[in-house]
């Protein structure tokens, strides 16, 4: 256990840097060759910049987050239940604890350089210009488009992977430390009563509001991107579009922020009803959505 750390960051060095390194070799030889040196540094400099910063930012996310929740654990063992021969299966704490530094790094890296593929775009968000004419749904600049939606999913799509990853390790992390109490209901019903500590409680409600809050943006960027869609033969925003998944849109939207709120009032408060209720709507809304959808069509 105390070399997994380690063998984890050589599997990244194997897996990414090393493969990067070569292509980033062979571009400089063929711009050299060229006489476009000064282009591929231009290049590089903005590569390593979108790196930087998602990789700053995606493990300082990630790792305070486990850090919070690796200091619940206070016990130098966890008990797992007892093997054929009545001896306790007992898990060292520690080893895992020390995870959360190389986990963090690990993804940290994966989103970096993941961003940095997508050093183009950054560049033309940055740089971006009118085009003096909107679209005739939203009224938005055509230049949106081209130079800012592509950015914002990005950015969704990592946010609320990190968010999901912060999520369910330190979810791991409260299990280890014995925040999750699981108690078996004396009168009826066939699912066992879960209890969290507060602290633990109050982590997990506000990691939950801001996956549903991402999962609203993304919803939200589900609106502009249905003028760049297909459907059969006709591109762009199409009679079931407008008439039928854009009402269900916004009304995923609604739902997804109130989750957000329940979420906040299932983690200040001692009610256990909030998030599941969250949940179970966002999901009726969405099965529901998709056949009034298909009605419509």
């Amino acid at each position: 256990m105390r070399r997994l750390p380690g063998l984890l960051l050589a599997v990244v060095l194997l897996l990414f840097i090393v493969p990067s390194s070569v292509d980033y070799y062979t571009d400089w030889l063929w711009f050299r060759e060229l006489g476009y040196e000064s282009i591929f540094l231009r290049t590089l400099n903005a590569q390593f910049a979108v790196f930087a910063v998602t990789f700053v930012a995606a493990f300082l996310f990630l790792f305070v987050n486990l850090r919070i929740a690796r200091g619940s654990i206070t016990r130098s063992h966890v008990t797992l239940g007892t093997g054929a021969d009545g001896r306790a299966i007992a898990v060292q704490t520690g080893p895992l604890a020390r995870l959360a530094l190389p986990a963090a790094a690990i993804v940290a890296v994966g989103i970096g350089i993941a961003g940095a593929g997508s050093w183009l775009l950054w560049v033309d968000f940055l740089h971006a210009t009118s085009f003096g004419q909107t679209d005739p749904l939203f009224g938005r600049d055509v230049s949106f488009y081209v130079f800012r939606l592509p950015i914002w999913r990005e950015l969704q799509q990592q946010a609320t992977l990190l968010a999901l990853l912060a999520l369910i390790g330190g979810g791991l992390y409260y299990v280890l430390s014995g925040s999750f109490v699981i108690e078996a209901r004396e009168q009826s019903g066939f699912f066992p009563r879960i209890r969290l500590m507060p602290s633990a409680r109050r982590h997990i409600g506000l990691l939950a509001a801001l996956v549903f809050g991402l999962l609203a943006w993304g919803t939200w960027l589900e609106l502009p991107s249905m003028l760049l869609t297909q459907t059969n033969a006709v591109f762009g925003a199409s009679y079931t579009d407008v008439h039928a998944r854009l009402p269900v849109i916004w009304l995923t939207i609604s739902v997804l922020g109130a989750g957000a709120a329940l979420a906040i009032v299932h983690g200040f408060t001692r009610r256990g009803w909030p998030l599941p209720l969250a949940i179970a709507t966002y999901f009726l809304v969405t099965i529901g959505g998709s056949i009034y959808g298909a009605a419509v069509q």
